[in-house]
């Protein structure tokens, strides 16, 4: 019985990895395409962390494109429409950043989700 119960969590687990070291990588699911328009606010250091704040006020965590994150000034304060997918994220104690697709993301923020940013325009 507890050789089937570790053989099911390592079957579960398998691709996952969770740490608070830099090298973090933990991948959530992506479940819909979408399009948001809101405020954009980008916090400079570590990663870097952005999220949009829609007309409704509800906060959405943002996986920003690096050639927005390299002209935080150009960006930073505007209202955007930005396409992409909302990706689930674990909770994970003590992590200090995940890894969505391609880019590394600050733990924090605002919701459950990470807003996977493909393409990005002021409004």
């Amino acid at each position: 019985m507890q050789f089937k119960s570790l053989l099911i969590i390592t079957v579960l687990c398998t691709g996952c990895s969770f740490s608070n070291s830099p090298q973090s990588n933990v991948r959530g699911q992506a479940n819909n395409a979408d399009i948001l328009e809101g405020r954009l606010s980008i916090l400079t250091g570590g990663r870097g962390a952005g999220s949009l704040t829609g007309k409704d006020g509800k906060c959405h965590d943002l996986a920003l494109p690096a050639s927005v994150l390299s002209n935080v000034k150009d960006w930073d304060g505007y209202t955007v429409i930005v396409h992409g997918e909302s990706i689930a994220r674990p909770s994970v104690d003590g992590a200090l950043h995940y890894k969505i697709l391609d880019r590394q993301v600050e733990a924090g923020g605002c919701g459950d989700e990470t807003f996977y940013v493909r393409e990005i325009e002021k409004k």
